[in-house]
């Protein structure tokens, strides 16, 4: 669902484990609302994965250095050539990435959007991203259907933003209801807001 922090979570993962000497990549998706870019710090990029997904370039010429040598390829801001991206490229572009890196994090569009099934079909495995609201679970229920009829795997359940309300979806019933174990539980922070 948009607006539960995958974006975030996507980078800030890849942050953890770069800083643990892995080598990773963070590939912005979205290519309608992208965000990678500008949460680390770049708003214009030379060549974007835009360019990649029309066949202008290759991906590793995409590719940028942030902090402690975590590596993103960014999407354009730009929506003027949005319609004439072959997504079906994405799953090629990200293959091409894997002997440079030991982890490719896809950070994904939300939803079941055209863009987000290919980058679901890109992706070897899946950390589904939710906040513990029926909207967000509804939503998450129809991604991990259609994980499943395209053989990703699902690691685990990221619950993010977390206020410990008692009108929240607790830990086990999301569970329950997902089908998978919840790896990580993290609380809503106005600190990142500020960040």
């Amino acid at each position: 669902k948009g607006g539960v922090g995958k974006t975030s979570i996507a980078i800030n993962l890849g942050l953890v484990l770069a800083q643990q000497g892995k080598r990773v990549v963070v590939v912005d998706a979205d290519v309608s609302m992208a965000n990678v870019g500008i949460m680390l710090g770049i708003e214009r990029a030379p060549i974007s994965l835009h360019n990649v997904l029309m066949g202008e370039t290759n991906i590793r010429d995409a590719v940028y250095e942030g902090p402690y040598k975590l590596k993103y390829v960014p999407s354009s801001l730009s929506l003027e050539r949005v319609k004439r991206l072959s997504m079906e490229r994405l799953k090629n572009a990200i293959e091409d990435l894997e002997p440079i890196a030991d982890y490719v994090i896809i950070d994904s569009p939300p939803s079941l959007t055209r863009e987000a099934e290919f980058a679901l079909m890109a992706a070897k495995e899946m950390l589904l991203v939710v906040t513990p609201d029926p909207a967000s679970l509804a939503d998450a229920l129809k991604v991990l259907n259609f994980a499943s009829k395209n053989s990703v795997s699902v690691m685990g359940i990221v619950i993010n933003m977390s206020i410990g309300d008692k009108n929240e979806v607790k830990k086990d019933d999301v569970e329950t209801l997902l089908s998978s174990k919840v790896v990580a539980a993290i609380p809503e922070d106005m600190e990142m807001r500020r960040s």
